[in-house]
C-alpha cells in the first residue's frame, strides 16, 4: 500500500482492521502522509494484533510522539519481527532506546538514515542498558554508519550475541537446545556473530561443549567426503 496518500483517515481504518485481522503477515505504508496521530492511531490498533511480522512506515511525517506511541506499541505486541522507518528526532530515538528492555517480539529495526544524526553517547549508553535483557533483537541497522560513537562497538557485539541465541542460554527445563544442535545454531547465525573473536568466547564460556561438538561435525563431514570422492 506504498505511495497511496492514504494519511491518517486510511490509517484509522487500517487500524480498526488490523486490530481483529488474523492473515495479513507485512504491511508496506511507505510515503502515505501519516503523520504523528496516524502512527497513534495505527499502534492502538496494532497492541491487539497477533499476526503482523513486517511494518514499513518509512517516508512518512512521523515525529517524536508518533515514534514514541510506535516504541510503546512494541512492548505489548510481540508478533511484529521487523519495523521500519524515521523522520523523527532525540526524543523518539530515545523512546525507542529506554522501551527496547521491554520489546521481547521485534528482532529488527531499520531505520531512515536521517535518524543517524539524533543518535547521541547518552542515547548509545541506554541502547546498552536495554541490552542487556533484550536478547530478541538482532539488527539496528544506522547503527553501523556511526562508528565514531564509542559505544557502538558494544551494541554491535551485544546484538551478534542475540543472533547467535544468547537467549537460548538462558532458557529453562527441556526447552534448553541440546549440545548437539548448538554447532547449527552458531552456523546459521550471522557472519560477525560467527567470526567476532569477542561473541564465540562468550559462547565457548557459557557452553564450552559446543566446540567439541562442532568439531566433531566438521571431522565427519570431512570422512563422508574422502570416502565418497576417495580423498585420503
Amino acid at each position: 500500500m506504498s505511495y497511496n496518500k492514504i494519511g491518517n483517515v486510511g490509517v484509522f481504518e487500517l487500524s480498526s482492521a488490523l486490530s481483529k485481522n488474523t492473515t495479513v503477515k507485512y504491511l508496506d505504508l511507505e510515503q502515505n502522509e501519516i503523520t504523528d496521530f496516524g502512527a497513534g492511531t495505527l499502534a492502538a490498533g496494532l497492541v491487539r494484533n497477533t499476526c503482523l511480522r513486517g511494518l514499513d512506515l518509512l517516508g512518512n511525517d512521523i515525529g517524536d510522539d508518533g515514534a514514541a506511541w510506535i516504541a510503546k506499541m512494541l512492548t505489548i505486541n510481540k508478533s511484529i519481527r521487523t519495523i521500519r522507518f524515521g523522520g523523527f528526532g532525540q526524543k523518539g530515538l530515545n523512546a525507542f532506546a529506554t522501551r527496547l528492555s521491554r520489546m521481547s517480539g521485534v528482532k529488527r529495526i531499520l531505520f531512515d538514515s536521517g535518524v543517524d544524526e539524533s543518535f547521541t553517547l547518552n542515547i548509545g549508553n541506554t541502547f546498552v542498558r536495554a541490552l542487556q535483557t533484550n536478547m530478541t533483537l538482532e539488527e539496528i541497522k544506522f547503527i553501523t554508519t556511526r562508528t565514531s560513537i564509542p559505544v557502538m562497538p558494544l551494541i554491535n557485539r551485544l546484538l551478534a550475541l542475540n543472533h547467535g541465541g544468547r537467549r537460548l542460554l538462558f532458557a529453562t527445563g527441556d526447552s534448553i537446545p541440546p549440545l548437539n544442535y548448538w554447532p547449527r545454531i552458531l552456523a546459521r547465525s550471522s557472519y560477525d556473530a560467527i567470526h567476532n573473536a569477542d561473541v564465540l568466547f562468550y559462547f565457548l564460556h557459557e557452553i564450552p561443549d559446543v566446540l567439541l561438538g562442532a568439531f566433531t561435525n566438521v571431522r565427519k563431514r570431512k570422512d563422508r567426503d574422502d570416502d565418497k570422492y576417495g580423498h585420503h
